[in-house]
């Protein structure tokens, strides 16, 4: 065997492990892409589940309200009625929801909550804010927050759902 011979020969050899480690290479990110596909997946439900579980607590505590809190939602009277404390009481409620709802805003425009999600969140912040009572307390506590989402929520349209829960309810009325 020629020096020549083992010239072509070592050349074959290291394309061949060039082509081996490229094949490497190729399943290495494949595999990569997926977890990180798997990762992007699982942080989006679990954001998706941090929404649904504020919302749960959003509408738990909105029923653990004294007599008064609950019927200040629907009636901007009713609002003005209210002793001080059940006042800050429901001031507290709505700056924690608004002030939720305000992150998953930017958390959609980030692009880590689906337009799938974000509709259906919008449409439950809709049903909320055109309550006589929450309208009222919108209008003199909107500053709080940012201008943008300020623009965003007071351009949806009402929601074609009853605002009272009362409204389109089945069955004895007690």
């Amino acid at each position: 065997m020629t020096l020549e011979s083992i010239y072509f020969i070592a050349q074959i050899v290291s394309a061949a492990a060039i082509i081996v480690s490229l094949v490497f290479v190729g399943i290495q990110i494949r595999q990569n892409t997926e977890q990180t596909q798997d990762a992007n997946r699982i942080a989006k439900a679990q954001m998706h589940q941090q929404i649904a579980d504020s919302h749960n607590n959003f509408m738990m505590t909105y029923g653990t309200f004294v007599e008064g809190v609950g019927e200040a939602m629907h009636s901007a009277d009713a609002l003005r009625k209210l002793p001080r404390a059940q006042l800050e009481q429901f001031t507290a409620l709505q700056l924690a929801f608004w002030k939720h709802l305000e992150n998953v805003y930017y958390q959609h425009k980030s692009g880590f909550v689906s337009d799938e999600y974000w509709s259906s969140t919008v449409k439950f912040a809709t049903v909320v804010l055109y309550r006589d009572g929450v309208q009222s307390w919108w209008k003199s506590r909107r500053d709080l927050f940012a201008d943008e989402f300020i623009s965003f929520i007071e351009s949806q349209p009402k929601p074609d759902v009853p605002l009272d829960i009362r409204d389109g309810v089945q069955g004895d009325q007690a």
